[in-house]
Order: C-alpha cells, then structure tokens, then sequence
C-alpha cells in the first residue's frame, strides 16, 4: 500500500476586487461541503491526530487535491446565493494526510510534531520527533539481534544497556558498514544528536522548555524527518543481507 504524506499548509488571503466572477462556488455551497467533510473527522475541531486519519484515510490523492482546489476557490470573492458578492475575509487552511501502514508505527508521533510547530509550542515539537525516529529505528536493531541472541537476552540489552544515541552513532553505522548499505550522513546523524540532547534536556532535566526557538524546533524536526526516512530505507535492506 502506497504510502503518503502531504502537508499542505495553504494561507488563502483574498480581497475584493472589481470584476466579473464567473466559476467560484457561491458561500452556501463552500459552508455546507466544509461542513459535510469535517463532520468525517471525530471529534472535529479538536481531533486527535488518530482521528484526522480515520476522518481521511479513504480518500484518494485526486480527492484531495480536488478538495484543496475547491476551498482556494472558496477563500476568493464568490457570489452569494442571490448573485451578489458577498464580504471576504481570510481563511486559514491546514491539511495534514497520511496514508499509514500498520507497521509504521512511528507517523503518529511525527504528526504530533509537526502539529506543535503549527500551533507554535516548539518546545513541544521535540519529544514526539525524537520519539518517531527511536521507535521506526528500535524495532530493526532488536530483530536483527534476536537472529543470533535469544529473546530476553535481547531485551535486557536493549532495555538496560543500548540507548538511542548508541545505535544512532555506533551501532546502525556498523551494521550498514557489514551489510554494505549507504550510511547515515554524517550532517543528519549530527542533527540527530542534537535532537537527543535536546530531548533529555527536556525530559530528564525539565531545561530549556521555554528558550527552544522556532528555528531550533524546525531543525528538530528536519532531522526527525530524514532520521525517520532513513531507518524505513535501511530497514529491508539490513534485515535481506545481515542473516
């Protein structure tokens, strides 16, 4: 199943102008589609990210850019019911799809964060990108381990000994090396650890909650992003030629 990741995130500021409109839909017509496609989403207008999913997962990619052409029409002068044209005012539309597999279990978490950023918490944008990465990249180091360790010796290593940090700078490059896989560039495995820091600083330390900037934050989570690509790159290949 193919799977996707759109965020549209489209500011539509429209003014009125003096000319003829000839194809925008009319006011009514944009308030009641707006209103039948977020009545699909529970608990519409303060869904959870779960449920933005299950609101959306059905719909196709020309569904949604036809959707999302729809409402750039609707956010410019239209003609209303009686064919005048009515008051405009600015309408700010966020758009967050994903089209998840069930053994992704990482989107959520990234979805949090790019969530955060949006609503402009940044210091809430670090733990759930941090938290994308560890749990799409965790799962590959255990099953690759299990192959030649047994089960509880596994988790006791994993669970007492290996942290994040040592499978991001020791552990996965070492592997990749001996499964002849490109590995992590040195400037996202960087980011990566900065990332950490910025997580443990947070969560073990309860520092710098309010001093994590906007650019700091969107840093964060570029590196999440590539951090979360690659492990999901890797993953088929390590666990094909490491036996």
């Amino acid at each position: 199943m193919k799977r996707l990741l759109i965020f549209g995130w489209l500011i539509l500021t429209a003014s009125i102008v003096g000319q003829e409109i000839k194809h925008a839909p009319t006011f009514q017509s944009c308030q009641a589609d707006l209103n039948l496609w977020t009545s699909q989403i529970p608990g519409f207008p303060t869904s959870t990210s779960e449920q933005d999913q299950e609101g959306t997962e059905s719909l196709t990619v020309h569904e949604m850019t036809n959707r999302m052409s729809y409402l750039n029409d609707c956010a410019r002068p239209a003609v209303s019911g009686d064919g005048t044209i009515g008051t405009v005012c600015p309408v700010h539309i966020w758009v967050l799809w994903v089209h998840q597999d069930v053994k992704e279990d990482g989107w959520p978490y990234l979805l949090d964060a790019f969530d955060a950023l949006v609503r402009e918490e940044y210091d809430r944008v670090i733990v759930p990108a941090q938290s994308a990465v560890e749990i799409t990249l965790m799962p590959i180091i255990r099953e690759l381990l299990e192959r030649h360790s047994s089960i509880d010796h596994v988790k006791g290593f994993m669970g007492d000994r290996l942290t994040f940090g040592n499978v991001v700078n020791v552990v996965l490059p070492f592997m990749c090396a001996q499964a002849g896989v490109p590995k992590m560039p040195d400037s996202v495995r960087g980011a990566m650890n900065k990332l950490r820091q910025l997580r443990n600083d947070l969560v073990h330390k309860g520092e710098r909650r309010a001093s994590i900037s906007k650019t700091e934050s969107g840093e964060a989570l570029c590196a999440a992003v590539f951090g979360f690509e690659y492990a999901r790159y890797v993953r088929p290949q390590l666990l094909e030629r490491l036996k």
